[in-house]
């Protein structure tokens, strides 16, 4: 666990809890969720740009990895894959009620990109490199409820199908 203070690097490895329980509706929770704190007064003014290697491929099952800007399991904006949704997946849980959507199927067999998560004021703009160098727009989100809580960048991995991947 860290701070964000100004322009910072981290490097980390996360290995999937296997069979491990996700993040969904308020009762489940992940036992290897990474987090960085980010100060109050760069909640609402915030670039985040996030390197990813190993996502997995969209398949089966239930296994689910990527960042998150985090409060607490039943508060938080989820971006990465989820084996079952198609594309980059998010989900936006407002009080124990998540909204989960899928992507452009283009991003199936995408496995490293960055992520770029933009925070102005009480929404968050959710983009993403694809396989040809080019950025992608998955869409806004309304975090109000993460931007005045305890707001911390998260990093997670779980594998609830099979499938073999380890996140960087």
């Amino acid at each position: 666990e860290g701070s964000i203070s100004s322009k910072q690097q981290y490097a980390l490895t996360i290995e999937p809890q296997a069979n491990g329980n996700g993040i969904w509706q308020g009762t489940n929770y992940a036992n290897n969720v990474v987090n960085i704190d980010i100060p109050t007064d760069m909640r609402s003014d915030l670039i985040l740009h996030v390197d990813v290697e190993g996502m997995l491929e969209t398949g089966s099952g239930w296994s689910s990895g990527g960042i998150m800007l985090y409060t607490d399991f039943n508060n938080y904006f989820f971006a990465g894959k989820r084996s079952h949704m198609s594309g980059i997946a998010t989900m936006l849980e407002k009080n124990g009620v998540c909204d989960e959507r899928g992507s452009d199927a283009s991003a199936n067999k995408l496995t490293v990109t960055t992520f770029e998560i933009k925070v102005s004021g009480t929404t968050a703009t959710l983009s993403y490199i694809d396989a040809n160098g080019a950025w992608q727009s998955v869409g806004t989100f309304d975090v109000s409820h993460i931007t005045s809580g305890n707001m911390k960048l998260g990093f997670v991995a779980w594998d609830n199908g099979g499938v073999d991947f380890t996140p960087t």
